[in-house]
């Protein structure tokens, strides 16, 4: 196809930052937008990355008869998900759905259905896995400079959720958690380097600080930390707050049998540091997307998930990160919310 059509489901913040992304690829257009909030689509299509004669429309099934897709991004909230990507594979469409692709293990075991029998590119938003600093820290790992990992950190401390149209993401039944919807990013991106699947977690969380946010009563954790251990032996620590914006937002860190990487603020930086167990090699490597790349939302991270999506169709390929990787994601949040709940019993994570 000369160029790919695409509809956004979901107008909000997400959705928009997918059509800037969307807008400056060759050879794909966004051509309509569904949301129930009329707000929300006017402030999409004042954004000026639609095509003239685009449609917008309160619901996916209106979009779907008004206008031709042959793709859909899905950036709506969590518990919606499952409803419009099924909507979605009705219509034949390839799909990249935000994550976290579904919030609960009934919406996983669900999709996993689902998934099996489509024909169509189907890709998850982790778009972590696409950042030019997150891909080089790969590599450094694949090129053996670290040795196996053994140890892996994630310290993310940041102010509180932005508000929403009804303000469904600080609910824990409409998102599954703060650990699911947030830190889905994280855990994905920690099993990517441990380079094996997670087997047990344990956590301790609480709602501390975040009682009465835009005048919603939130329900969900403010701050706490995860650990996760692997298959091939790898351990994993994941810390969280919600209520400290102040200094470094995120820092990542492994520690293998032949050396030290960390890197702080790489969503900022695009950098990391890399020590030599033998303390005679100290570097700092910079992998970092064009300037106004990196100005695109998430430095960068939605615009070369998106690239990747438009390639995939292309190419007849599945999209990456698919439904495994993603389902994982989000067993790792529903254990460690369970985890937390529970005064850190450990849970295990099914095959």
């Amino acid at each position: 196809m000369d160029q790919v059509r695409v509809g956004i489901a979901g107008a909000g913040g997400m959705g928009r930052s997918h059509a800037q992304c969307l807008a400056r690829l060759d050879g794909a257009s966004v051509v309509g937008a569904a949301d129930p909030y009329a707000a929300s689509l006017e402030k999409l299509k004042a954004g000026g990355h639609m095509t003239n004669d685009a449609v917008y429309c309160a619901s996916l099934n209106e979009l779907l008869q008004a206008a031709s897709l042959d793709a859909l991004i899905i950036a709506a909230p969590d518990d919606l998900h499952l409803e419009l990507i099924e909507t979605a594979m009705q219509a034949g469409v390839h799909i990249l759905c935000e994550k976290p692709i579904v919030h609960n293990r009934s919406g996983l075991d669900r999709l996993a259905r689902l998934v099996a029998g489509y024909d169509k590119t189907f890709q998850v938003g982790l778009e972590s896995r696409h950042l030019p600093v997150h891909k080089a820290i790969r590599r450094t790992l694949d090129d053996g400079a670290l040795g196996q990992p053994r140890l892996l950190w994630c310290k993310e401390f940041r102010g509180p959720f932005l508000e929403k149209p009804g303000n469904w993401i600080l609910n824990q039944a409409r998102t599954g958690g703060t650990f699911v919807e947030k830190m889905c990013h994280y855990f994905d991106l920690l099993t990517w380097f441990a380079g094996a699947r997670p087997v047990k977690v344990m956590a301790s969380a609480a709602q501390d600080v975040l009682f009465d946010l835009y005048g919603a009563t939130p329900d969900i954790i403010d701050n706490g930390i995860v650990l996760i251990e692997y298959g091939n032996g790898a351990r994993a620590t994941v810390m969280v707050c919600m209520f400290m914006p102040a200094g470094p937002s995120l820092e990542l860190g492994i520690l293998g049998d032949k050396g030290r990487l960390e890197s702080v603020d790489p969503f900022v930086h695009s950098a990391f540091e890399f020590w030599s167990v033998d303390g005679q090699t100290h570097e700092s490597r910079t992998e970092a997307p064009p300037d106004d790349v990196h100005r695109t939302s998430h430095a960068g991270g939605v615009f070369y998930e998106d690239a990747a999506f438009i390639e995939a169709i292309r190419n007849g390929t599945p999209g990456y990160p698919g439904f495994a990787i993603a389902r994982d994601s989000v067993l790792v949040g529903l254990a460690a919310e369970e985890s937390a709940r529970n005064g850190g019993a450990a849970v295990r994570i099914e095959p």
